[in-house]
């Protein structure tokens, strides 16, 4: 129980790390799907057909995965009441990285509940949602691993009741409880049912996920600032005054916001703390001048003495830059480079950018306006 009521208090801190993708579930577009009513109970099975990437990085990139919603098991329910309707669930557990999510989403494909269950508590996941009488919601639920693997989920739809206890009081000691600005001598009555969500302080909230308004900037000596900014589980902007939240307590401290290199935002709200990271990069350059050699041309750029330690020059037989090669120029007061063994009496497209070397990573200007030569 101890672990299921961690994962509940901690599941904004998950949940914000999923920026990076979308749920695309695309419920409304399924068609011949299983429908559903309360008192059902059903067995479904999930397979992972191919063997997922053993790295951190793979491992990831498969959860974070929206097309992987396509191998999810879909269902139809319509409600006859208003009310908390729960699809309780019973499955395997197992070792390794890896656990089950479910979504509950409506007709126009947004999400109404959402739920996630990992490591040691895999096979719980239940899921609840404050459903509308006569509308149509879809059940989505999905199951990942870091190895092959086939399961079999037990499910019951059935009417939802709080099962409530009050954290303060059983885990009056825990982190969590201070991490979360607790008073242990304030009651928190929260609902043990891992999907529910429900509790008396809003310490989920609505489930959000923050990032930066801006990700990169160019470098001119001052502060920079991107402002946060708030995501529903549909990546969809809001501000915490429409969800009713006036006491997010959002504060912002920035490092290294000045300087070409990466940046830091650390942030806190009521009930989540992250950092996130952008980009200040160099200025850029133009090219001046391009000269056609045998089988290849000269290009001269203007010089960039602010934060650059060098340039690189782009060129291609395309326009679009596609099969394009890069050279690098080390230095930024070398202001030329030819380029030779190119195909004689052909058109390039070439370009030119700066660079910044910080901390061993090379920080990038955006690229000039291309010109063209002919080879002779």
């Amino acid at each position: 129980m101890k672990k299921i009521i961690s994962l509940l208090l901690s599941a904004v801190m998950l949940v914000s790390s999923l920026f990076a993708f979308s749920f695309s579930a695309q419920a409304a577009t399924i068609k011949n799907v299983p429908v559903h009513k309360v008192g059902d109970k059903f067995t479904i099975t999930l397979k992972i057909k191919k063997t997922p990437s053993t790295t951190a990085s793979g491992w990831k990139k498969e959860y974070y995965n929206s097309s992987s919603w396509k191998q999810a098991y879909y269902a139809k329910f319509k409600p006859t009441a208003d009310g908390l309707y729960e699809f309780a669930v019973k499955g395997e557990d197992f070792y390794g990285q890896g656990g089950y999510q479910a979504l509950i989403v409506d007709e126009k494909d947004e999400v109404v509940s959402y739920a996630y269950a990992i490591g040691e508590d895999s096979f719980n996941i239940d899921l609840v949602g404050n459903l509308k009488k006569g509308k149509t919601y879809y059940y989505l639920v999905r199951y990942f691993a870091d190895f092959k693997r086939t399961v079999k989920l037990n499910i019951t739809l059935k009417k939802h009741k709080h099962s409530m206890i009050d954290v303060t009081k059983q885990y009056p000691d825990a982190d969590y409880l201070i991490d979360y600005g607790i008073d242990s001598e304030e009651p928190v009555w929260i609902c043990k049912i891992q999907g529910c969500g429900f509790d008396t302080r809003r310490i989920y909230y609505s489930r959000y996920y923050i990032d930066l308004a801006r990700k990169s900037y160019t470098y001119d000596g001052k502060e920079k600032k991107p402002k946060v900014q708030f995501f529903d589980m549909r990546q969809k902007a809001f501000s915490p005054e429409e969800w009713g939240i006036d006491d997010i307590n959002l504060k912002v401290k920035y490092e290294n916001n000045i300087n070409v290199g990466k940046a830091k935002a650390e942030i806190r709200t009521q009930g989540l703390w992250q950092t996130l990271t952008f980009k200040i990069n160099p200025q850029g350059t133009e090219l001046k001048k391009l000269s056609a050699i045998r089988g290849g041309f000269k290009a001269k750029w203007k010089k960039q003495p602010v934060k650059t330690s060098g340039y690189q020059l782009q060129y291609s037989r395309y326009k679009s830059f596609k099969k394009a090669k890069k050279i690098t120029v080390k230095g930024n007061k070398k202001l030329s480079k030819q380029v030779k063994k190119l195909s004689r009496h052909k058109k390039y497209y070439v370009r030119v950018r700066t660079y910044k070397t910080v901390d061993g990573k090379k920080y990038y200007s955006k690229w000039s306006k291309a010109k063209t030569v002919k080879t002779k």
